[in-house]
Parts: structure tokens; sequence; C-alpha cells
């Protein structure tokens, strides 16, 4: 993240999902993994649990996007000899990347970033002051960080890697941004108040922008690396023309089948569940729908015993028995609008005659010392 609280893929997804735009619960996560047979499988074979655990599905999450990456870019190739890979202007770039314009004293290594905290002046972004929902955001994030009072009540910023570090002279530093692939990222900078890679070198070839945390902190902490670079027009052309190059073609893939969801219900229990509920983008349809009586729901097909509630489409089966033909179950509903409109849904049931037991593998016990 922008204010370093993460060194980790795995610890970055698992923040994600507790962290400010993540609310998600462990325990109906973890639960929804082991109501799909797909996962139960998978999950074994690579990670050698009975059933899935969520520590396991951050690690799975991580590997996943460590294969999102090309090292096959215009750049790369002409770092590697091939020196048709970069056109006129974008050789002209490169060197004003490594001289005149200074970036590579920042943006290098692997990633183009030296991976370390800087304060540029960033300027606010202009809807912060108008929206509510970004002022509440902000605010939430300094409560939720412990922020001193007297800095909340002062607030207007992102205070960076001081969310992590607590020391005031770090307030408003912001970690590097790698280049790699940016041309399909936009907006630019942490808060994205830059929409094109033009506004990007402005802003540098200016020296940077007024030094926010001074502004509203007294602290100036803005970095002296950046000074006004004096790049002409066509200079400024070329340098953009070198980061198109930092990026190859766009990382597609084609959008995977989800397996199926199945609930786990053990015989003898009630099984209680719920249809996606059925909504339209249309208002107007909504509320026609509403005063015409909404949706119904019926029973298509089932074991005997199941129940469909006609108007929240609620299924239920009391005593559930495991069929004869094996453990695996489906129950078909249909909704009908006011309309006319018909949809059908499969509710997925596992019968287990048994608890199924996870057993967890420890090390030995360790011996406190004294």
């Amino acid at each position: 993240f922008w204010q370093g609280d993460q060194t980790s893929l795995e610890s970055q997804a698992k923040a994600a999902n507790t962290g400010l735009s993540g609310n998600g619960k462990t325990d109906m996560m973890e639960e929804r993994l082991r109501q799909a047979p797909e996962y139960v499988r998978r999950f074994k074979e690579v990670f050698g649990t009975d059933l899935p655990l969520l520590e396991d599905a951050w690690r799975a999450i991580a590997a996943f996007q460590r294969t999102l990456n090309d090292a096959n870019t215009p750049f790369d190739r002409y770092m590697r000899g091939d020196k048709t890979a970069l056109d006129e202007q974008q050789v002209r770039g490169l060197a004003l990347f490594q001289g005149k314009a200074q970036c590579i004293r920042c943006h290098n290594g692997p990633l183009l970033s030296d991976e370390k905290f800087y304060n540029l002046g960033v300027p606010l972004q202009a809807s912060f002051l108008e929206d509510p929902l970004q002022q509440i955001t902000h605010r939430f994030q300094y409560y939720s960080k412990g922020v001193k009072e007297e800095l909340y009540r002062k607030g207007k910023i992102d205070l960076g890697l001081y969310f992590n570090t607590g020391r005031n002279e770090d307030i408003g530093k912001i970690r590097v941004q790698p280049l790699r692939y940016t041309v399909y990222t936009p907006p630019y900078m942490h808060n994205g108040v830059f929409d094109t890679f033009e506004e990007v070198v402005d802003f540098y070839n200016d020296g940077g922008g007024e030094d926010q945390t001074f502004r509203y902190f007294g602290i100036a902490n803005k970095t002296k690396v950046l000074k006004k670079l004096e790049l002409t027009d066509e200079e400024k052309e070329d340098l953009v023309a070198f980061m198109d190059a930092l990026s190859g073609d766009e990382i597609t893939m084609d959008t995977p089948t989800l397996p199926d969801t199945v609930a786990r219900v053990y015989q003898g229990e009630t099984y209680v569940g719920l249809p996606i509920p059925v909504v339209s983008d249309d208002l107007a349809a909504r509320a026609a729908a509403a005063e015409a009586g909404g949706v119904k729901w019926t029973l298509v097909e089932g074991p005997p015993g199941v129940t469909v509630d006609a108007e929240t489409g609620r299924v239920a089966w009391p005593n559930v028995q495991a069929p004869p033909g094996g453990p695996d179950v489906a129950i078909k509903i249909r909704s009908e609008t006011a309309s006319g409109a018909t949809e059908e849904q499969t509710l997925r049931i596992t019968v287990s005659r048994e608890p199924v037991n996870t057993v967890y593998k420890t090390g030995p016990p360790r011996t406190a010392r004294r």
C-alpha cells in the first residue's frame, strides 16, 4: 500500500479484507470456501488441509498475483540488446529519464521504484473537499489508526508513512510508485489527482507542488530531491513516449468459471436457504413490482419435505435425509415478477451423515525460558 503498512502480497490480501474498504467476516468467508467441493479438493491438494483455511486463501491470491507480470516490454527488450525495441523518440526519453529529468534517482531497480517514501507536494484531489463520502472515509482512516486529535482536527491530506511510524516527520510521505505497466492504470499519484502522463511530467518539471504537510501542520518535510527541471515541450513529449515503453501488451485473462457453491448439512438437521434476490436496475420497474406484490416464488423440484415461502423465496427442509442416489441434492425454485418474467435458481446441498472434523497439525509445545 501507499503508506507501506503491508510488506507482502499475502498480508496485503488479508488487509484488503479487514481494512477500510473490506468488510468480509473471516468465519463466513471460510465457510463459503468449504461449501464448494471443488475448492475443498483443490485446497487439500495444494495445502494439505481437510477443509479450506482462509489464511491459505490469501496465499493462493498472492500466488496468482505474482503471475501478472511481463518482462517483455519494449524497454526490457531494449535493455536485453534489441536496439530496435525503442524508437528514436523513446531513446531520447530514456536519456532524459536517466539524466536531465532525474527520474532514475527514485525510479530505479527492477520495479523502477526505490521503495522509499517522500513528500512530493502532491496537490489535493479536487473532489476531496466536495464529496462527503470521501470526507467520511478520510476521517475514519484517521480515527481507526489512532491519529492524535490535533492532527485529526487539522488533517486534509493522507498522512502516508506516519500511519505506521507515528513520527511527525513522516507525515505526507508516500511510497514511490513502480512504473511498470502504468499506461493501463490511470489516474496517477496516491490520490489519483493526475489523469495522464503529461500531467505527471508537468508536475515534476515544476519541481513538485506546495508542501501540504507544512501548509496544514507546519512541518516542512517536502523532499529536497525535487528541483525545477526546465524541460522543453519536445523533451516532455520524449519522456512521455519513453514511459509508454515501460508497458507491454495488456495482460488479460478469460473470466474464470467459478465452482458451484454447495451448502453442507448434516443428516437430521433443518436446512434453510435463501435465493439470490431478483433486483432490477430500473427504479420505476422496482416500484411498480413492489406495488403489484413484488416477486412470487414457487418450488420447481426438490426432495420430499422441502417448502418455499412465496413472498421471500426462503427454502426450508426439516429433518434432512440423504437421498438414495448419493449425498448431493439440488433444489430448484422459480421466481415470477408482476409482469410475468420468470427465472429459475438451483440451490445445491451436500448431506453429511457425520460431522467433518478438521485436524490441525502443530509443532511440539515450546518451553518458556526463564
